[in-house]
Formats: C-alpha cells, structure tokens, sequence
C-alpha cells in the first residue's frame, strides 16, 4: 500500500488539471500519468484521499522506526520477531505489552481500525473526511484559514517525503536482511566509496 501511494503521489505531482487540483499540491498537468491514474474524476477524488491517509501513515511509521533503533532498543526487522516465535509476548521499548501475544494484539488492531474506519466513512464530504478538525485538531491548526491551507501543504509534502523515506527503509531491509536505517548509514558513512547502491546493483566480484 506505500509502494501504491508513491506512485500515486508521483501523478499528482505532475497532473492537476483534473478536479481543479490545488497547484501547490501538484503541478500543471505535463501529461505524465502513465498508469491511466487521474482519468476518471471520482477515482482520482478517492486516490487523493488515499494519499493523504497513506502519508499520515508513513510520518507515523518514520519516526517509529528510527527512534527505537536510535535508542538501542533494536531495529524495525528485529521487532517484528516476536511475532513468528510461538508464544511470543509483544514488547514496547523494552517493556512487556500487556495481553502482547499475536491474536490479541491482531484483534485489538483490527478492532481499533474498523472503528476509526466507520467513523471515517460516516462522513461523505470530502474535506471533512480529510480533515475532520474539531477533536481531531486539539492544536487548533484549523482555526485561520489562510494559514491552513497552508499547513495542507506542508502536510502533503512531508507526507511524501515520509513515503519516499519508508520505502527506502523497505529497500534497505531487502537488500540487507536484519539491518535498520540507522545501521545501513553508519556503516555507509565508514565506507561510503563501498558501501552504498553500488554494492546492490553491481557484482560483488566487480568491486
């Protein structure tokens, strides 16, 4: 669903004239949408929407991943372990989740999920949808107008960046198996002229 989300970001950076697209959120239409993503109107409504949910997503996931590793407590591929070990009790910097074994905690999510889900899907405008405000806006960012739209923006842009961020944490993962982020730029900052994308995409018997 990230990797989806990228893509999509990619045609809404580069397709507007579509639904009246806010130029801040993506450029004049150069015609670059070669997946067909922005043709139909309603479709491409829902995928902006998905979007901006898949950001909030990634700038959630970010810092999770860093922060525990940066911490010692591990990295994003460790975490996932107890998961796969029978029995396994589910930990949060260090510390024992109460009722942390896997159905639970699957049931708990999905439970969670749904409900945050409906309440979502109650409301068919899709600003509202977007951006709920009220309770959901405890910081009051909602409150000047110009101001938050200006905020959208930013919050589109990070979002993206956060995106790009987490599949390079993906990539990372797959071509290092068991490290994090962290790991992989210490040891790219010890030997950059070596360690880097070279080591991925060309022979090891070429180096």
């Amino acid at each position: 669903m990230m990797l989806d989300s990228i893509i999509i970001s990619c045609v809404f950076a580069c397709r507007s004239s579509i639904m009246g697209c806010d130029s801040q959120f993506c450029c004049r239409d150069f015609g670059f949408d070669p997946l067909g993503l922005a043709e139909v109107p309603e479709n491409f409504a829902r995928y902006k929407e998905s979007e901006l949910i898949h950001c909030r997503w990634a700038m959630l996931a970010v810092p999770g991943v860093l922060i525990p590793e940066a911490l010692g407590y591990g990295n994003w591929v460790e975490a996932q372990k107890w998961a796969a070990t029978p029995g396994g009790q589910a930990t949060y910097l260090g510390n024992p989740v109460p009722w942390g074994t896997l159905p639970i905690v699957l049931a708990i999510e999905a439970l969670a999920i749904a409900f945050v889900e409906a309440q979502r899907n109650y409301e068919k405008e899709p600003e509202k949808r977007n951006y709920p405000g009220g309770a959901f806006d405890p910081l009051g960012f909602s409150k000047n107008p110009q101001q938050f739209e200006e905020y959208k923006v930013k919050e589109l842009k990070n979002g993206r960046l956060a995106l790009l961020a987490f599949l390079g944490f993906s990539i990372q993962a797959a071509a290092y198996p068991g490290t994090g982020p962290l790991e992989n730029l210490y040891t790219h900052l010890a030997d950059p002229w070596h360690k880097n994308i070279s080591e991925i995409v060309i022979p090891r018997s070429i180096l």
